[in-house]
């Protein structure tokens, strides 16, 4: 089941973009893996120092926050 009580917000309906995300108690994990591989699809994976480690990792990270 999804969280979608900003959907219907006044914010909302004046057309701010609006993101669906998923409650920890209601994860509907087809819906949360299917947004994490569309978050996943542009990350570049190519990491060859530190800093770009650093920057995959807050891309990553960004990436499941963004899904869940």
């Amino acid at each position: 089941m999804l969280d979608l009580s900003f959907a219907s917000s006044p914010l909302a309906l004046m057309g701010a973009k609006a993101s669906i995300k998923l409650r920890f108690d209601t994860l509907d994990h087809t819906c949360f893996l299917s947004l994490l591989a569309s978050n996943l699809a542009e990350i570049k994976s190519l990491a060859t120092t530190e800093e770009d480690l650093d920057a995959l990792a807050g891309k990553l990270t960004s990436a499941i926050q963004g899904a869940y």
